[in-house]
C-alpha cells in the first residue's frame, strides 16, 4: 500500500506546498468562481492558489491567471504572424515556381520580412 511520501516521491516533490500537502488540490469553503463570479455556498475543490496544482513548495507550477493573461496579450502577436502567413502563402501561391517567396517582388519580400519578424519575437 502507498503512503503520502511514496506519492510524494512518485511526482517527485521536494518540498510539499504547505497549502494543499503536496497533492496539488486545495478543498476552498466557498464555490464562488476562481474569476469572481458569484458562487453558492458549498465546499469545492480545485487546483491551489500557492503552488497551482505542482504540490511542491518551491517550484509552483504557474498561475493559470497568469497563462490567461499572457495569451491575451499576446493575441495581436499570434494574429499578426496568422496574417503574415496568408500573406507569404497566397502570393507564393501565385507565383506557382517552387521557389522561395524573395525575388524582388516587394510585397512578397515585405510579407516575408513580417513573418520572420514575428516568428522571432515569439522565441
Amino acid at each position: 500500500m502507498m503512503n503520502i511520501q511514496d506519492l510524494l516521491d512518485w511526482r517527485g516533490i521536494e518540498m510539499p506546498c504547505e497549502e494543499c500537502g503536496g497533492t496539488g488540490k486545495k478543498t476552498y469553503g466557498s464555490t464562488a468562481t476562481f474569476w469572481g463570479g458569484i458562487g453558492g455556498a458549498a465546499m469545492t475543490t480545485s487546483v491551489c492558489d500557492r503552488c497551482w496544482g505542482s504540490g511542491d513548495k518551491y517550484h509552483p507550477w504557474k498561475s493559470w491567471k497568469l497563462i490567461a493573461k499572457e495569451l491575451e496579450e499576446r493575441a495581436p502577436l499570434y494574429q499578426s504572424l496568422r496574417i503574415a502567413i496568408f500573406k507569404v502563402l497566397k502570393l507564393y501561391e501565385l507565383d506557382g515556381d517552387g521557389n522561395p517567396p524573395t525575388f524582388g517582388r516587394p510585397s512578397i519580400v515585405k510579407a516575408w520580412a513580417q513573418v520572420k519578424s514575428v516568428l522571432t519575437k515569439g522565441s
